[in-house]
């Protein structure tokens, strides 16, 4: 990252690297704020955990949405404060994911349709669109197993979408759930 070309020259294209292998996918570009590399062919489908992937990562704004993520359980903070990164990846497979806590926390570009995300296997979702522009119709999603859903939508100004019929426990934490959502909060919601 700190010297492109000769990092090309030494390991070839990051497009072309053979990541099959890994199963740890944690914190791989944190704090790389400048990296914007296409790295949309790697094939990620042995990867567990994608935790803080894109952290700060500040340009990262490619096409990843052909990726498998369908072995991932562990998707928390994935893109936190990645201020670019708005792609489309609603085709993921995050069905073994029991963890989506944050993962767009503080991303101020993410606004996708993730409608067909299977997340029933997921118990945290807090602080999930925490301070993202995110306003997509997600009343279809299956968050009965969800435990957590503290800040979820906090801060998400434009978030005006009807999940009246969500499935939620009675003992589940929804504490500051829509903290200043505007739009929710004059709603009703609050």
């Amino acid at each position: 990252i700190a010297d492109e070309t000769v990092a090309t020259d030494t390991y070839g294209d990051i497009n072309t690297w053979d990541v099959s292998a890994i199963t740890d996918f944690s914190s791989l570009f944190k704090d790389k704020t400048t990296f914007n590399s296409n790295i949309g062919n790697w094939d990620v489908s042995n990867g567990t955990t994608f935790s803080e992937m894109f952290n700060d990562a500040d340009a990262f704004n490619q096409d990843i949405g052909s990726w498998d993520v369908s072995s991932g359980t562990n998707f928390e903070y994935m893109f936190i404060n990645t201020q670019s990164f708005n792609q489309d990846i609603g085709g993921w497979d995050v069905s073994e994911a029991t963890s989506l806590r944050s993962i767009f926390f503080n991303n101020s570009s993410f606004d996708q349709d993730i409608s067909g995300w299977a997340v029933s296997n997921n118990t945290d979702f807090r602080g999930m669109f925490y301070g993202t522009p995110f306003n997509q119709d997600i009343s279809a999603w299956n968050i009965s197993n969800g435990t957590s859903f503290e800040y979820m939508f906090a801060h998400v100004d434009e978030f005006n979408q009807d999940i009246e019929v969500w499935d939620v426990d009675s003992e589940a934490d929804l504490y500051r759930m829509f903290l200043s959502a505007d739009s929710m909060l004059n709603d009703g919601w609050a």
